[in-house]
């Protein structure tokens, strides 16, 4: 019979490959202050209740009428009695 072959040597093992290094921990930020609490909110504006309601402006006063002939003749009319009344009259206060 033809003799055993020499044994196989054994296989060297695999490298393990090493991790990459670690990036160097950045050192702690500075620590911000605690911010203040909000202000606190106003309060809501007071929604006036519906009633009473406001008064109306005063509508302004009705204008004179225009002048019409009527109106200046009865003026001239009474403003002429007037003066002959006063005429009338004057003899009797002197």
């Amino acid at each position: 019979p033809p003799p055993n072959p020499p044994p196989r040597p054994p296989r060297p093992p695999c490298p393990i490959p090493t991790p990459p290094p670690r990036p160097p921990i950045p050192p702690c930020p500075i620590p911000t202050p605690p911010r203040p609490p909000p202000y606190p909110r106003p309060p809501p504006y007071p929604i006036p209740p519906p009633w009473p309601r406001p008064m109306p402006p005063p509508s302004p006063p009705p204008k004179p009428p225009a002048k019409t002939v009527e109106t200046v003749r009865q003026r001239t009319e009474a403003t002429t009695t007037r003066v002959l009344m006063i005429r009338a009259f004057l003899p009797f206060t002197l």
